[in-house]
């Protein structure tokens, strides 16, 4: 497509507008969702949404500079406190900052109608235009069904009829957020169950909204584990996930195995690193990484050059010390059992004659 087309194009259609919510801390990985984004969408205008808890100038500058090669968004910032939301359960990888978006009516402005909410820990890789025209002006969000969370839906009181789903890309009806005062009810659920929400505010969202939430294919949010999935137990959909898991249009690692943490083990690691590198945090190292891993480190960037993950072969050999040492366990108890290794009476009569 030429300059001129692409320019017609973009100013023919409806601008996607999209929000992430964040801390400063989690720019870097903010960074490589936004490449992510708009390299695979530049027939496309975004207006991009960030809610703050915090600020930042040195990384925010950072981050300007990771998006100075397109020129098809406008970004905008909305300082958002959460002193007063600062007592909502959080743990293991969660911060109270997962918490912003259900927020989101209130903190952008009453003209915004609908907009696409994306976690930062995610890639997209593909158009998301016809994700951004599904009508959801009958629901309150649309998103994708949790393969992991159907065990939620006993626990919330949810219908076995209806999805549970994951909050990490959600496209929001604004409209009837606010009309319905949700920000409001999700607030005083979270305050009233606490510790009992398992996925936070992703359990408040479901308790709360599971007759209005419009399900996606799962091609909008194919969650890197997914890809180790036990078939056997999701028989009733498997076919549809194998084909999101053949062509993701969003990559989300959802989990507290993250791709940048040292010798993580995350399906699809690889391609975090790729869009890393077209950010202005490309020579950023891995956490958790210390100077005797230095050695692993360099061999896991050597086999990345030919598409190898080295923390999947790390999975393999861990896999097979373990039958190794099952197998050692056995033949150590069969010793004790049997010194000599005399054959059993039983089968010495068996052998006679």
């Amino acid at each position: 497509m030429s300059l001129a087309n692409e320019n017609a194009n973009l100013a023919s259609q409806e601008t996607i507008r999209v929000l992430f919510c964040c801390n400063p801390s989690y720019y870097q990985h903010l960074a490589v969702t936004l490449v992510s984004l708009l390299e695979n969408n530049k027939t496309n205008r975004f207006e991009l949404h960030l809610i703050l808890s915090g600020r930042s100038s040195s990384l925010e500058t950072r981050l300007w500079r990771s998006l100075h090669s397109f020129s098809n968004f406008t970004l905008e910032i909305h300082d958002f406190a959460l002193s007063d939301y600062a007592h909502f359960f959080v743990d293991n990888h969660v911060t109270v900052d997962t918490y912003s978006r259900i927020f989101a009516a209130k903190v952008l402005s009453p003209d915004i109608d609908k907009i696409l909410y994306l976690d930062s820990d995610l890639l997209v890789l593909d158009d998301l235009r016809d994700l951004w025209t599904t009508d959801v002006s009958a629901y309150a969000a649309a998103a994708v069904p949790e393969p992991y969370g159907l065990f939620r839906r006993e626990a919330l009181g949810i219908p076995p009829d209806r999805p549970y789903v994951n909050a990490g890309v959600m496209l929001i009806n604004l409209v009837r957020w606010r009309a319905d005062g949700l920000p409001e009810r999700l607030a005083r659920f979270i305050e009233t169950h606490g510790s009992s929400l398992w996925y936070w505010d992703q359990d408040a969202i479901n308790a709360n909204l599971y007759d209005a939430i419009l399900p996606l294919p799962c091609r909008w949010n194919v969650q890197a584990q997914v890809y180790k999935l036990k078939w056997r137990r999701y028989r009733n959909s498997e076919s549809r996930i194998r084909e999101a898991c053949r062509r993701p249009a969003i990559l989300h690692y959802s989990t507290a195995e993250k791709p940048w943490r040292f010798r993580a083990i995350v399906k699809k690691k690889l391609l975090y690193f790729e869009y890393l590198a077209k950010t202005d945090w490309r020579s950023a190292n891995p956490l958790r990484l210390a100077w005797y891993h230095i050695p692993e480190f360099y061999l896991d960037h050597f086999l990345s050059r030919f598409g190898v993950d080295y923390t999947l072969i790390l999975r393999v050999l861990r896999r097979v010390r373990r039958m190794a040492g099952q197998g050692l366990a056995v033949i150590k108890r069969s010793w004790i059992t049997n010194p000599k290794g005399d054959i059993p009476p039983t089968k010495q009569m068996a052998g006679d004659g």
